[in-house]
């Protein structure tokens, strides 16, 4: 009694045929993570106060006193996620209105009250996924670390001078358009939406 086989070029031709399927399915799942992570990074904000010195802090805090602005602040930030530095949360985290806070840090793994990721990519991806807005804010490393990426900016520009020793990074405001300004007696505050590229 004879056993039957299969001739070894199907056999080749069937492992080829696999093999480039295996390929074109790794290729389509780059592709679709790599529109995942466009998807979960658009639309991604800013939110600051600022002197037109772009000082945005001094130690511990703030070197002004503007409740009519820092309530707005807390108005625009509740129900949403924001991103911030540790010394930031541990600064301004008591006063969050948001529904979640996410915290970039690479020392500390747990913290009360707030998520914590080791990146700030890693930070938006997460945040991302919660829906709602997410803000970044703050403190000045992790502005200058998500300016590039962002979309838009709610700037508030405190009148008046005062010194600091933190600051909001430079930008190009021709990258910029202000799309939203309101002008109070003690701020001046401006939503700005990234210039389309060739616009």
């Amino acid at each position: 009694m004879s056993s039957q086989s299969t001739p070894a070029p199907l056999v080749h031709r069937h492992s080829r045929r696999l093999l480039a399927a295996g390929r074109l399915l790794a290729r389509l799942a780059g592709v679709l993570l790599q529109v995942r992570e466009i998807q979960l990074s658009r639309d991604l904000k800013l939110i600051a106060a600022m002197t037109a010195d772009r000082v945005i802090g001094l130690g511990d805090g703030l070197p002004w006193h503007v409740p009519a602005e820092y309530g707005r602040y807390l108005q625009t930030i509740a129900g949403q996620t924001v991103i911030m530095g540790r010394r930031s949360f541990e600064i301004f985290g008591s006063d969050l209105t948001s529904r979640c806070a996410i915290v970039v840090s690479r020392s500390v793994k747990r913290i009360v009250g707030a998520a914590v990721c080791p990146s700030l990519d890693a930070a938006v991806r997460q945040g991302s996924l919660l829906g709602g807005e997410v803000f970044i804010n703050g403190g000045q490393s992790i502005y200058e670390q998500a300016l590039p990426q962002v979309d838009e900016m709610q700037l508030s520009i405190i009148k008046g001078r005062y010194a600091g020793d933190a600051y909001f990074p430079a930008f190009d405001e021709a990258d910029w358009v202000v799309i939203e300004q309101c002008e109070y007696d003690q701020y001046q505050w401006r939503r700005y939406r990234r210039r389309p590229p060739g616009a």
